[in-house]
């Protein structure tokens, strides 16, 4: 009998949490997989292989460095040929990240993809299909690695990982003997709070030291609209930043146990033809890190405890 892999997933607006969440969670051995680093793997990739073919590459001339990528881009050749070599090039496991010959531990990722360079190239690449359509796959190989070492789970942090999985679910055979999908987190926060914890997070601001009307919050709270509804998914499943109540299962401390364990064993597990896409709502407004972190934890323990393979 092949070892499953329960898959958690988190999704969310800016700043509510869902990041946090996964960082906590892989402190307590759960691997964490934020996926939007696949695309920054590939961009440090294309970096290094610029710098093997010409000698006076500049990673820290910013104006340069677009001039190539944009050039790169629309260059289809050449860009054909990079996305066909990235299957072998560039691969996420529960371990951490292997560009080319580099391997890189999961607690350095931080240091090496965030950095100025891949900042100022990053959007040609990820607007490219032949990259999106590689890095949508990196959370199913990252549940499998899982599933060879027979961890018990794993935490997907990223847009629309939901659907992502219930694809991989339908077309790999591998994947359906080996992962079996939980209900996903949808993390919500008021865009103000969000802006206050993200400049604290990115801008050494203070928490909440700035007023809500100061211009620095409302130039951020604006940035992270922007970025919710570029981030809006289109897809034929429901829309986590559109849900209705009918896709939203609110989950409380104060659930009556019986219900909390028919709820879990109802919207746990693979769906016949993957058409279930309600989410557990955790609404962070108001709440402190470690309030979130205990409610998700709870959460988490009753899914592990009282779910069953369908």
């Amino acid at each position: 009998m092949p070892h499953e892999v329960l898959v958690h997933t988190g999704d969310g607006t800016g700043g509510s949490g869902k990041g946090t969440i996964g960082s906590w969670l892989s402190k307590q051995g759960v691997p964490h997989l934020d996926t939007g680093q696949g695309y920054r793997a590939v961009t440090e990739y294309w970096l290094r292989v610029q710098a093997e073919a010409d000698a006076n590459f500049d990673r820290s001339d910013t104006e340069r460095l677009r001039q190539q990528a944009r050039a790169f881009t629309e260059d289809e050749e050449h860009l054909a040929q990079f996305a066909d070599s990235l299957s072998r090039t560039v691969a996420f496991g529960v371990e951490g990240v292997r560009i080319d010959t580099d391997h890189i531990p999961l607690a350095n990722i931080p240091q090496v993809l965030y950095h100025d360079a891949i900042n100022d190239v990053i959007s040609f690449l990820a607007r490219k299909e032949a990259v999106r359509s590689f890095c949508g796959n990196i959370s199913v190989r990252f549940v499998l690695d899982a599933a060879e070492r027979e961890l018990d789970s794993v935490y997907l942090d990223g847009r629309s990982e939901r659907n992502v999985m219930i694809r991989g679910l339908r077309q790999n055979l591998r994947l359906r003997q080996q992962a079996r999908l939980g209900l996903p987190a949808f993390f919500k926060v008021d865009v103000v709070e969000a802006a206050h914890r993200t400049l604290s997070r990115d801008k050494d601001i203070p928490y909440r030291t700035l007023s809500n009307d100061d211009p620095i919050v409302r130039t951020r709270a604006r940035s992270l609209s922007e970025r919710n509804a570029r981030d809006s998914d289109s897809s034929n499943h429901a829309d986590p930043m559109a849900l209705t109540k009918d896709h939203l299962v609110a989950w409380s401390t104060e659930t009556d146990a019986r219900l909390w364990h028919g709820k879990v064993e109802l919207v746990v597990g693979r769906q016949p033809d993957g058409s279930d896409s309600r989410h557990v709502l955790f609404d962070t407004n108001g709440r402190t890190v470690e309030e979130t972190r205990a409610e998700y934890g709870r959460w988490v323990e009753g899914v592990s405890q009282h779910s069953r393979p369908q």
